[in-house]
């Protein structure tokens, strides 16, 4: 049985979204820069060095953290998370919230 080292609270499905998520973001900001660590994924901008978003999989659904206002958008949330630079979330929890997902890093790298 082979391990994996990153996001390990991954399923299947999550890292398909992923892979799709990562796709979709790279064709609209082909010089984005996309890892993963043990719990976590992330789209960082190559000009400002900065953390544009993070990813949160986990085996049901995955927890999009933006650099965006939650007012900015109707579908993003308040983040309760501790981290200030990140105050809004998206939940992707189905196939049909990918696209959103991709929008809204795209709309995160631009207002970075």
């Amino acid at each position: 049985m082979v391990l994996m080292s990153t996001l390990i609270d991954s399923s299947r499905l999550t890292r398909d979204w992923l892979t799709k998520i990562k796709v979709g973001v790279e064709s609209h900001v082909p010089s984005i820069i996309y890892d993963e660590v043990k719990y976590w994924a992330k789209f960082k901008n190559p000009n400002s060095n900065r953390v544009i978003a993070w990813l949160n999989p986990s085996k049901s659904s995955v927890r999009l953290f933006l650099k965006l206002d939650p007012d900015l958008e109707p579908d993003i949330k308040k983040s309760t998370s501790q981290w200030k630079n990140f105050p809004s979330i998206y939940r992707i929890d189905s196939e049909n919230k990918v696209s959103r997902a991709i929008e809204l890093v795209v709309l995160s790298f631009q207002y970075d």
